[in-house]
């Protein structure tokens, strides 16, 4: 397979699984559900703004010589963060037409980050597991 094609393909999927967490967490925090396709589609939208913004940075931080070592990484995960919870915040919209609102938006943030930590650990495991561990 094309490492183009794998690289969109696992971006894809993850985006589904991200969307699959944010309902949920959106569920748990706000009680209520907003459609899948609204979710997927607010997901793809913070991810594709995160990742412009890790790129503009990253080329201002090597124009001034500052390099990409932890601090540009601690700093480009943090500003993606920061822009998912302003983009949930804004168009994760309950039934009634009410966002979502910043407060809430962090924790759904929050929720989905440590269930995807979980979900990636568990993964890892049963990956090991299945390929003998070495």
């Amino acid at each position: 397979m094309v490492p183009a094609l794998q690289d969109l393909l696992a971006a894809l999927l993850g985006a589904l699984v991200a969307a699959i967490l944010v309902r949920l967490a959106t569920r748990w925090v706000a009680k209520f559900t907003p459609p899948f396709t609204r979710v997927l589609l607010v997901v793809l939208v913070a991810y594709l703004l995160s990742w412009l913004a890790g790129i503009l940075f990253g080329t201002l931080t090597t124009m001034i010589g500052m390099g990409k070592g932890t601090a540009y990484t601690a700093i480009t995960a943090l500003a993606g963060l920061v822009l998912q919870v302003v983009i949930y915040g804004r168009y994760l919209v309950s039934p009634e037409g009410v966002s979502l609102g910043y407060r809430k938006a962090i924790l759904v943030v929050l929720i989905q980050v440590l269930l995807g930590a979980v979900l990636a650990v568990a993964l890892a495991l049963v990956a090991g597991m299945l390929g003998g561990g070495g």
